[in-house]
């Protein structure tokens, strides 16, 4: 039986030309190569993408890491954090000891100019705030 599909096949492409159904069934299969090539270069591509996502974080962390390390080498020498935190404690053991100035001079700081706070305000906050915010807004 298969003998005989096979001698009606060969017949049938013999009387419609070889050549056309060769050209037929290779463009079929052209069509098919062209779509795994298609399909290993859009994986490649996002391979490569991801590659350079991956490059990018690494480099960013690596940026993060040395502002982090400049600050800390800047702050070695730095006195401002420790001179707030000084007059802060004084002003803290003044409550007990001197109570009467420690109201009077928290009122002349009540009667300053609304500048003049935000200025003082951004001082202090500079000295203390900047790694505190950060984390809080985590």
């Amino acid at each position: 039986m298969f003998g005989l599909l096979k001698v009606i096949g060969g017949g049938v492409i013999k009387a419609l030309g070889g050549d056309i159904v060769k050209d037929i069934f290779g463009g079929v299969g052209d069509h098919f190569k062209a779509q795994r090539e298609l399909k290993a270069l859009k994986a490649s591509t996002e391979r490569e993408i991801e590659l350079v996502k991956a490059k990018t974080i690494s480099t960013q962390a690596t940026a993060d890491i040395d502002k982090n390390l400049l600050w800390v080498k800047q702050a070695e020498t730095s006195w401002k954090d420790e001179a707030w935190t000084i007059v802060f404690i004084c002003m803290f053991i003044s409550a007990f000891f001197f109570p009467e100035r420690l109201q009077s001079g928290l009122a002349v700081l009540a009667t300053m100019d609304n500048d003049m706070k935000v200025i003082m305000s951004v001082v202090i906050g500079s000295a203390f705030g900047v790694e505190l915010y950060k984390k809080l807004r985590k």
